[in-house]
């Protein structure tokens, strides 16, 4: 076996003195991780000799800390300087996934490279087939318990492959012929097999549900391994239907206090608290280059499910530590938030963000009406929906002409060029080639002209459901103006129907007969995730069309069977999998993308620019240090391990 590491973005790393006192360390502006003390010593010239832990730990009858510690632990370079211990760190949010989970493999500061996080080191052979994973020996549970090689074993074969919990199977672990398997080595090193090469796994492997489970404690909850009277007891006692239900609540870190975790953070709150409420892990497995174990920060509130307005105030007043974009209504409060940022209390940070598509519309091709269903598949309906939209006109009314005309496309810029004319395509205001394409469809006017008619003499009217999440939070007026273009432009009748943001893709029953209008960008902020988006790929329930992603995910069993640009889509996504290297793994998602240009699965209206302030961004206190500019927009990404409160 060779070492074979997938990097797009190889960071250069200074020399610094070996004799390295903590006064002495300045950060590279972003913080850098090195999977072992090794690594840290051959890149840097230094050493790390002893080990520090926090004050807060002290006498609580711990093992010192060189005994929490794993025999090697991760180093992470903080982007300013080594930190003080101390404080309480407050956030504001739905969920904390995004603040503490940890990943196999983690994506660097800059989102250029995949490197080993949990585990310590790995192998792969030629052809990306067998993975060697070597985790860290000594490596604790928050509850002091060992993780070992079977914590990922048990995990894989009684939860990954359990046809109960998981009928269709993780993505993440299949390849084009079915799951892979995994195979325990020794106490410390695992193996895993895949049928077909899967070179891109180190990606896949930085964003995904993390693969391993405390056996010691979940397996009381598995009806392979649990006393089957205790377990019923707990079902009774939940009032849940069954294990599986009681298992996904069970191994939620956010909502079961009782979980051991090897997160920086572990939960202490119980599920009906107005807040998440955590406390550092004292067998967290990262050390500064002081050996100062992380991380700083000893506690960390987060405040659940606040409106985007009591947000705002509290972060203007101070109150919030930090907060990203999507917590507030920025598009309308972003002057107020500049305007108060000289007041001390916090700064706003830019964030490496996503190019969002603002009015994608998505269209239920298995409507049960046929004249309906024959028109949303035709190619030639949709581009008529689509040069049939002034783009402009909505750009300049809704977002001040600061967006971008473009069908659904990727941000622009590398690896993906979102800016080609192959996503413009289909987007310039043409309204009498519009109409004459509805006249070839056989779509007449009535007598006065004003109304599209069906073969059968009835006005031709569409359904339009629309997603009013905050995220997504201008689709009833970009609704409204469709409708009115639509209906004086083309004849085509909307009927607008707002809906929650949990149900803006079809349900599996098909029962809304319509279109959808949402917002979503094709691909997210990190590196080779076209070829991974369940958005873009028909990985499982597609929000494109979940009748085509049921078929083509269940070899013609279930759903309906897709056209052949789909399939193709679907044939790439798998070879994306077995891709042995960036370059020709961004091959293939282009031509992924340029199908959904070409036939406008999605019909797309804007796009948001790669570096759109108004989505991009994060207030965060101006007391806390190692922060640096700009940040990934998902907080996993931004080593908050580090972070640290510079008056403690």
């Amino acid at each position: 076996m060779k070492k074979l590491t997938y990097v797009l973005l190889l960071i250069s790393l200074a020399i610094i003195p070996a004799a390295l006192a903590q006064s002495d360390y300045m950060g590279s502006g972003q913080w850098v991780g090195y999977s072992t003390l090794a690594e840290y010593e051959a890149a840097t010239g230094n050493t790390i000799d002893s080990f520090q832990g926090a004050p807060s730990l002290e006498g609580m009858g711990l093992p010192p800390v060189v005994e929490r510690l794993p025999k090697d632990p991760m180093v992470i370079a903080p982007a300013e300087g080594i930190g003080s211990y101390g404080g309480t760190l407050r956030g504001a949010g739905g969920g904390i996934t995004a603040e503490i989970w940890e990943f196999p493999f983690s994506y660097a500061a800059d989102l250029g490279s995949a490197q080993p996080n949990i585990i310590k080191g790995y192998d792969v052979n030629d052809d990306a087939t067998v993975y060697t994973f070597y985790l860290r020996e000594g490596l604790r549970w928050s509850d002091g318990a060992p993780m070992t090689a079977d914590d990922w074993v048990w995990y894989f074969d009684n939860i990954l492959l359990n046809e109960e919990y998981w009928p269709e199977g993780r993505s993440e672990w299949q390849t084009a012929s079915g799951n892979g398997s995994i195979a325990k080595i020794d106490d410390y090193t695992i193996q895993y097999t895949f049928q077909e090469s899967y070179g891109l796994l180190p990606f896949v492997l930085s964003r995904v549900n993390p693969p391993f489970a405390a056996r010691h404690y979940m397996q009381d909850f598995h009806p392979d391994f649990a006393d089957p009277d205790e377990l019923a007891a707990k079902l009774d006692e939940s009032g849940l239907p069954d294990w599986t239900v009681l298992w996904e609540i069970t191994e939620d870190y956010a909502l079961n206090p009782d979980l051991p975790t090897i997160f920086k953070w572990k939960v202490v709150s119980d599920a009906a608290s107005p807040a998440f409420i955590m406390e550092r892990n004292p067998y967290y497995w990262k050390v500064d280059p002081a050996g100062n174990q992380l991380p700083y920060i000893d506690e960390f509130q987060m405040q659940r499910d606040l409106d985007s307005e009591v947000v705002l105030v509290r972060s203007i007043a101070g109150e919030f530590d930090y907060s990203g974009a999507e917590n507030y209504d920025v598009a309308a409060n972003y002057a107020l938030l500049k305007e108060n940022e000289s007041n001390g209390n916090y700064v706003i940070v830019p964030t490496i963000g996503i190019a969002n598509t603002l009015g994608a519309i998505t269209i239920n091709y298995s409507v049960e009406d046929d004249t309906l269903r024959e028109l949303f598949n035709s190619h030639d309906f949709r581009v008529a929906l689509s040069i049939g939209t002034d783009r402009d006109f909505i750009n300049n009314i809704l977002y001040n002409g600061l967006m971008i005309p473009s069908q659904w496309a990727p941000a622009d810029g590398p690896p993906y060029h979102g800016e080609r004319d192959i996503f413009k395509q289909y987007a310039a205001y043409d309204p009498d080639r519009a109409n004459e394409l509805l006249d070839g469809l056989g779509l007449t006017w009535n007598d006065d002209e004003n109304l599209r008619l069906r073969p059968d003499g009835d006005p031709l009217e569409i359904v339009m459901f629309m997603n009013q999440g905050e995220e997504c939070q201008d689709s009833v007026d970009f609704g409204e103006l469709l409708k009115a273009q639509w209906e004086d432009t083309l004849g085509i009748q909307l009927v607008l129907r707002p809906r929650d943001a949990d149900f803006w893709v079809f349900g599996e029953e098909n029962v809304e007969q319509g279109v959808h209008l949402s917002c979503f960008p094709m691909n997210e902020a990190y590196p080779s995730t076209i070829g991974r988006s369940e958005l873009v790929v028909p990985l499982g329930g597609w929000p494109v069309h979940g009748e085509w992603g049921y078929w083509l995910n269940s070899g013609g069993e279930e759903g309906d069977e897709p056209p052949e640009p789909v399939k193709e889509i679907f044939r790439l996504g798998r070879e994306f999998l077995g891709a042995t290297d960036p370059a020709s793994a961004i091959d293939l998602e282009l031509r992924i993308a340029e199908i959904h240009a070409e036939h406008i699965y999605v019909i797309g209206f804007l796009k948001q620019p790669k570096d759109y302030v108004l989505a991009n961004l994060a207030v965060i206190s101006s007391g806390l240090g190692n922060l640096y500019s700009p940040m990934p927009i998902d907080w996993n990404y931004v080593a908050m391990e580090t972070w640290y409160f510079k008056d403690m």
